[in-house]
């Protein structure tokens, strides 16, 4: 386990590092950084929210203009990185360590009862956004982890009684043409062993695969094929630092490795048909691979890969922070060229909201020490005044309220895992039917 040992110490660095900068330190502690994209709702491409270390990224208007979103809003602290989803109304859903919240107009949030108590460790959905599934852990001692099914975009929640006891579901995803048949990622506590989980009752229960993970310390589902629900594509990460991803065609039972990178695997995306396969790593080396019909992985870009996202026939892709570069970009012609979409310096101000409200009141303070950090904001042109006191004006939905308390634990096996999904790139990474970023 030394080599996994020293890359958790180089990782450790660099979300952590205190790094010089105007400031003299990066506005929340952390190596600023794209993490994870998510579109909808639906199939439509209206909202796009960027999840990054500093807070999330939010546009209206189909990626023209984003609006910083400060972390103090969701009530997540500095270091967490939530689980985001997009529910077909335009509901904005961020998973939390003690349940999940809701905002439809980036001005107020309520919260899903049904879900309080429960870590909220990963999302996922249809391609309508109407049915999602959330994987929930409980804060026991011996945690036990169980499914959440909403059949109505996100708006409410079943919570099935029974769970897997000593297991923490670590990433969950639905088969696009039967979302019946869901998987899910686990750590045993407290020795960490990694294990693949199948349901074909929508998540109630829960059966391990015959798949043995052996010679890995971490295995998670990226995607499954969208016409055939028995294909299924995990990543993984070995104990020498290799990234490998695995393809079954007979629901996880059985997998066969399709590629293997020397750098975390921090971006996979499919297709929307299944028939193109798409991984990025940050080394330009690596950079952009992609495979077309079941044919070997050949390079297609350069560009530092930090996550990926399939969603409807474009490729969006998350790139690493240097000063001036780009935090995300779209292709629709599988990667061959790109449109760059936000600039690390085009983050916008936060939205306009009521007095008092937390959007209000502590992100423009927030907005503040990011601008510094990246230079955010001095490219904001058009509509009303986006300085630090405001904004454009956020989408228009009824109003709603609520709050939450953040808790968040890792124990035993689940602070490796957590430690190498840090690494990887993969917590509570979200996307669609080419998901896991």
């Amino acid at each position: 386990m030394r080599s996994v040992a020293r890359a958790l110490g180089v990782a450790a660095l660099i979300p952590f590092g205190m790094v010089a900068s105007p400031s003299g330190a990066w506005a929340n502690g952390r190596f600023p950084q794209a993490q994870t994209v998510v579109l909808g709702p639906g199939a439509r491409d209206d909202l796009v929210v960027l999840r990054a270390t500093f807070g999330l990224a939010a546009s209206d208007d189909g990626g023209r203009r984003f609006r910083f979103l400060c972390e103090d809003f969701f009530e997540y602290p500095d270091g967490y990185d939530p689980p985001i989803w997009v529910g077909r109304d335009g509901t904005l859903l961020v998973g939390l360590g003690d349940g999940l919240v809701a905002t439809r107009d980036w001005c107020t949030r309520s919260v899903r009862a049904e879900l309080t108590g429960y870590e909220v460790s990963d999302l996922a959905g249809d391609a309508r956004g109407a049915v999602l599934v959330a994987s929930l852990v409980s804060h026991d001692a011996r945690p036990v982890s169980r499914v959440a099914r909403s059949d109505d975009g996100g708006a409410t929640w079943h919570v099935p009684s029974e769970g897997l006891a000593g297991q923490r579901i670590t990433t969950v995803e639905l088969a696009p043409s039967n979302p019946l048949r869901v998987y899910a990622s686990a750590v045993a506590e407290p020795d960490g062993q990694p294990g693949l989980f199948r349901s074909d009752d929508g998540g109630v229960t829960l059966r391990r695969t015959l798949w043995s993970a052996d010679n890995t310390v971490g295995v998670f589902v990226s995607a499954v094929d969208p016409a055939r629900p028995e294909r299924v594509y995990l990543r993984a990460l070995t104990a020498h630092g290799e990234s490998v991803l695995y393809e079954s065609d007979d629901g996880g039972d059985t997998a066969r490795e399709r590629l293997r990178t020397a750098g975390p695997m921090r971006g996979f995306a499919l297709s929307d048909d299944g028939r193109s396969l798409f991984v990025g790593t940050p080394d330009p080396r690596e950079g952009l691979q992609r495979s077309l019909d079941g044919g070997p992985f050949q390079r297609v870009s350069e560009r530092p890969v930090e996550c990926l996202r399939f969603h409807a026939g474009a490729l969006w892709v998350c790139q690493s922070f240097t000063p001036g570069a780009v935090m995300l970009a779209r292709s629709v012609d599988g990667g061959e060229h790109f449109e760059d979409r936000l600039g690390y310096a085009d983050l916008e101000a936060p939205p306009r909201c009521a007095p008092g409200s937390i959007m209000q009141t502590l992100c423009p303070m927030r907005y503040s020490q990011v601008q510094r950090v990246l230079g955010a904001g001095q490219r904001d042109a058009g509509g009303p005044d986006a300085s630090l006191d405001a904004g454009v004006s956020p989408p228009q939905a009824r109003p709603s309220c609520g709050c939450s308390t953040v808790g968040h634990r890792k124990n035993g096996g689940w602070a490796l895992a957590a430690m190498l999904m840090v690494v990887l790139g993969w917590r509570r990474c979200a996307g669609g039917t080419g998901r896991r970023c």
